[in-house]
This record gives structure tokens, C-alpha cells and sequence, in this order.
């Protein structure tokens, strides 16, 4: 007969006093620099169970250490996020030693420790019925709020529903759980909360919080100096401005590759000088000059890039969100290191979902060609026409070209017409030059004539040049920026 040994062990989330007695009361506490981690819930107290529900307007923070893991309920996201209600799912996972089952368990009471070789060749039971789970990738520590001293992670997920610890076969027993697996069993998809005895919180994913490494103030004035003043954007930078340190990475970009370009042009003429000596014509130029250049240009190309990354890594922590874009051009494109699309999709997330619209275009094209994550046209159509809609050209260009080929969405020329001009007359050549090849498509020659014009008279580059070409076409081209 199944007995329950421990029918109030707090597991996963616990106050600082009982975090701290589970590893010993004079223990050195260090902070978990995890980035992901999942515990499984009991017995939760009222305050760790209110604190969990994800019902309210903010999201839970906690303090991950060695000494285990700490609710810490006086510091928040102030976000809401939705319960996603799913059709009842069972998963069993082997007990197959006691160290992982601890890993699972980070706060379990002494009870429990002494009692975990006598679960080894049992198992672990969950019933899920749904979930809450943050959709934001990255959240900087400066973004929570109230007493957030200590704090690390944030309660990224939760699982709802039942979850039964159980020790070996055949004298099998219940060592702790909770939920009821009967209602779980009864829970439909679609419901709007957990239903009844089933509305447990049974599994919790904690995110590291990114840290804060510039903390000034002003870190997001724009202000701080000029897009051309290296001088003042060093300053800028050392006195923890973000936007200071965006502008001086890119900087040394420009620098970077006017100083690789110079390098190559004095490469390539020393090699016409040599060719004129082997003609009889003119002096070849000493071998210094030519290894000189080769150097200076090898230099330029890697430990430029990897300053202007360093740069704006500092500022994207701080929740720069157009340093966290540049950086993932950075990444995608393999500047300063290999390339690395998964990193600058994550990149781009993050600065998209702080309101840069060049980033969610920049992460409709990855999700589009499927680089860094699983291709999404449907996802990357709706970041096209969300950009497109706040007024960014190259948006409008990729949105019109998914329409044109019937990506995420049926093939509609006439739609993608009215995107490519968009686009065009925003000032993006890319728009007008793929305007030509919709209209022909769509029959719609005269409208793209009077958008061309119209961009033409703006000084929009390559819309002259499109206008003359009116009568033929080319399959048109999405890009990123």
C-alpha cells in the first residue's frame, strides 16, 4: 500500500532561512550563473503558490546559489502573462540517481536528502494541463523592480498541473506530490485556467536575468555625443552611457574599414608597381610595403570588429536596443568572429520586442531563410508587416516579396505592389526596383510608373533607373539590413 513519507516538503522555492539551513548554516553562498534551469514543485507555501500563478501583472524573480534556490517575492516584471491551457500530458522520468534527482529538487528539506538513495529505480510522474511561459528571450536586471538585491533568474515558465514522486518497484510508495491526478485527467484544451485541484504549479524554468553592466543614469541618452566625436563618445561611454558606447563601436567600424580598404588600395598598388618594374617602366615597391599593408589590413579586419562588438555588448546588456541589433549583424554576418545566426536571431528578438522595427525585420529575414531557428515564413511575414506598418522601408521591400512568392501566405501581386511601393517611396531602391516585376505581375504598370516617378523627383536611388526599365522586369530580391 502506497504511504506518504513527506507530505510537507517544500522543494523547489523556499525563504532565505530555510534556503540557507538545507546547505548548512554557515555556508558560502555563491550565485548560479545557469542560464536555464528546471526545478519540479510540491508542497508549496500560499505565498510561493500566489507567487507563481502568473495571474497577476507581473512575473516571479528568484536568487539561484549554491545554497539552493529563494523566491524572492518582493521583487517583480511587471508584465502579465496569458495561461496557455494544453490536452493532458503524462511524462515519467527514471530516478536513476540520487545527485540528479537533487539537481531537480534544489531546496529539498533534509528529510528528503536523507531519503533520496531509497527513490533510486523509481520515478517521477507529471501531469501537465498547461502552461505560462514569458515570451521575451533576454530581461536585463534593471527591469525588475522592489527588493531585487541577490536576484539572478526570473521564473521564465510554469507548468500547471499534478506531479507524484515515486520510490522503486514492487514496494512502491509516494514519497511527495501534488495535484490531483484524477481532475488532471479531466482537464480540456481551451480552458482559460487550470481547473480545480489540478491548478498546481507542478515545474518552474528559471532564465538567468542579463546583468547590468553600464548603470549611469543617462545610460540611454542620445545625446551624450556626436555620431562623428570618437573623443566624446569614449568619455561618454566610460561614465556608463549606453548610447555613448553604441556610437563609438560604430565608430570603429567605419574606421575599421576605411583603414582595411586604404591597406588594400596601397596592396594592389604596389602589385601594378611591381608589374610596371617587369615591364621596364617604372621602380617595384620594397617588399616592406606590400607585408606592411597585408598586416595593417589583417589587423583592421578582425580587431576592429571585435572592439565594436565588445562595445556593443556592454550597451545591449544596459537595454540598448540598437546595439543589441548591431551586434547581431555582427554575429550573423561573422564580423570579428564566425558567423553565429542563432545568436544574432536571439539578438534581434531581443531588440525587436523593445521596439526597434529595423531588428524585427532583421529577424524576419533569418526566420524567413531558416538560419539561427527552423524557417517560419508565417512568422516572418508578421514581423514584415508589423515593421512595415512603423515606417521601415526595407520591411515593406521583404513584405512584398513573401507576398509575391506566396511565403506564410497565399500569392497576392496586387498586395505586394502596394508593399514595394511603400517601400519605394519611403526611399528604399530595393522597393522600387522590385515594384517593376509585381505591376507587370499584378497589371498594375501605370500605379508602379507613378509611385517610380514620384521617388524619382525625391532623389530616391535607382528610381530613375527603374522607371526606364518599366517595359522588361526582374524577379524581385528581399534583404536585410
Amino acid at each position: 500500500m502506497s504511504s506518504r513519507i513527506a507530505p510537507m516538503v517544500s522543494l523547489a522555492l523556499m525563504v532565505p532561512s530555510l534556503a540557507k539551513a538545507a546547505a548548512g548554516a554557515d555556508a558560502d553562498c555563491k550565485p548560479d550563473s545557469a542560464a536555464r534551469r528546471s526545478v519540479i514543485l510540491t508542497e508549496l507555501t500560499k505565498a510561493q503558490h500566489d507567487a507563481l500563478r502568473f495571474d497577476a501583472p507581473s512575473v516571479a524573480v528568484a536568487a539561484v546559489s549554491t545554497c539552493g534556490v529563494e523566491l524572492l517575492s518582493g521583487c517583480r516584471l511587471a508584465t502579465r502573462v496569458a495561461f496557455e491551457a494544453t490536452p493532458p500530458t503524462e511524462s515519467t522520468a527514471a530516478i536513476t540517481a540520487a545527485d540528479r534527482l537533487r539537481a531537480a529538487l534544489p531546496t529539498a528539506s533534509a528529510d528528503l536528502k536523507h531519503n533520496l538513495a531509497a527513490l533510486k529505480g523509481g520515478e517521477v510522474r507529471t501531469l501537465s494541463v498547461g502552461r505560462r511561459v514569458l515570451s521575451r528571450p533576454l530581461v536585463f536586471a534593471t527591469e525588475v523592480v522592489g527588493e531585487c538585491r541577490g536576484a539572478t533568474h526570473l521564473v521564465s515558465q510554469i507548468v500547471y498541473g499534478a506531479v507524484e514522486i515515486r520510490g522503486p518497484a514492487p514496494d512502491r510508495f509516494i514519497f511527495d506530490g501534488t495535484g490531483d491526478p484524477d481532475a488532471c485527467a479531466a482537464a480540456k484544451a481551451g480552458a482559460k485556467a487550470p481547473p480545480g485541484d489540478c491548478g498546481e504549479p507542478v515545474a518552474a524554468t528559471l532564465t538567468r536575468l542579463a546583468p547590468d553592466v553600464l548603470v549611469a543614469p543617462n545610460a540611454h541618452d542620445a545625446k551624450a555625443c556626436k555620431a562623428d566625436d570618437p573623443v566624446a563618445c569614449t568619455t561618454a561611454c566610460a561614465l556608463g552611457n549606453a548610447s555613448g558606447c553604441t556610437s563609438l563601436a560604430r565608430q570603429i567600424e567605419k574606421a575599421s574599414a576605411q583603414v582595411e580598404s586604404a591597406a588594400g588600395n596601397v596592396e594592389s598598388a604596389a602589385e601594378v608597381a611591381a608589374t610596371a618594374k617587369k615591364l621596364g617602366v617604372g621602380a617595384a615597391p620594397p617588399s616592406a610595403v606590400v607585408a606592411g599593408a597585408k598586416t595593417l589590413q589583417a589587423a583592421s579586419a578582425s580587431a576592429g570588429p571585435q572592439a565594436a562588438a565588445a562595445l556593443y555588448a556592454a550597451a545591449c546588456l544596459a537595454g540598448q536596443n540598437l546595439a543589441c541589433n548591431n551586434l547581431g549583424v555582427l554575429s550573423e554576418r561573422g564580423i570579428g568572429g564566425p558567423p553565429d545566426p542563432g545568436q544574432a536571431a536571439t539578438l534581434y528578438e531581443a531588440a525587436c520586442l523593445g521596439g526597434l522595427v529595423r531588428a524585427c525585420n532583421n529577424l524576419g529575414t533569418l526566420l524567413r531563410a531558416g538560419k539561427g531557428r527552423p524557417a517560419n515564413p508565417v512568422e516572418s511575414l508578421a514581423l514584415f508587416r508589423a515593421a512595415c506598418a512603423d515606417g521601415e522601408p526595407m520591411a515593406c521591400a521583404n513584405l512584398g516579396q513573401q507576398q509575391l512568392a506566396g511565403l506564410g501566405v497565399p500569392p497576392d501581386a496586387v498586395a505586394a505592389v502596394e508593399s514595394f511601393r511603400q517601400s519605394c517611396e519611403a526611399g528604399e531602391s530595393l522597393g522600387c526596383r522590385n515594384l517593376i516585376f509585381a505591376a507587370k505581375t499584378a497589371n498594375r504598370v501605370a500605379d508602379a510608373a507613378a509611385a517610380l516617378e514620384k521617388a524619382c523627383k525625391s532623389g530616391v536611388p535607382g528610381a530613375c533607373a527603374a522607371v526606364e526599365q518599366l517595359p522588361g522586369s526582374t524577379p524581385p530580391k528581399g534583404d536585410n539590413q
